[in-house]
């Protein structure tokens, strides 16, 4: 299907050059973007380390390793402005606590909230390491 719209688009265009390039690249975004978020499983986690306050973070299952507690950091990823999260129950992992885009603020003290999210509550899924999938957003460095 794809290749049919490339061959009608190019038969409207005559002259060879600039155009056809733009064209490829503005449909391979297109069906870059119609392809399947990545989602990872794992669990919500406050991670800290001495002059790095707390960072709210997603730690990937396939990067946690039997006791003794041994973590892989490549399985660690900080939360940005963008990323979906979607955490569930502990007792009931298929009951959903709370699902949304992340989009954290700073208070004074330069502690980071997420918006429309209760403080307690929020802090408490990530100390108790409740379950949960993440989607990289488009800002997020890290490639799983």
């Amino acid at each position: 299907m794809l290749k049919t719209i490339l061959q009608q688009i190019f038969k409207k265009i005559k002259t060879p050059g600039n155009n056809r390039v733009i064209i490829k690249k503005l449909l391979f975004l297109e069906r870059f973007k119609m392809s399947k978020p990545i989602v990872l499983g794992g669990i919500c986690h406050i991670y800290s380390e001495q002059g790095i306050g707390p960072l709210y973070t997603f730690w990937e299952s396939k990067h946690i390793h039997p006791p003794p507690d041994t973590w892989d950091f490549a399985g660690l990823h900080v939360l940005k402005d963008g990323d979906r999260l979607t955490i569930f129950d502990k007792r009931d992992k298929r009951r959903i606590v709370w699902s949304g885009f992340i989009s954290l603020w700073q208070n004074r003290r330069g502690r980071s909230r997420q918006r429309g999210v209760n403080h307690k509550r929020w802090s408490r899924w990530f100390t108790k390491e409740y379950p949960a999938e993440f989607t990289p957003g488009p800002d997020q460095t890290k490639r799983p």
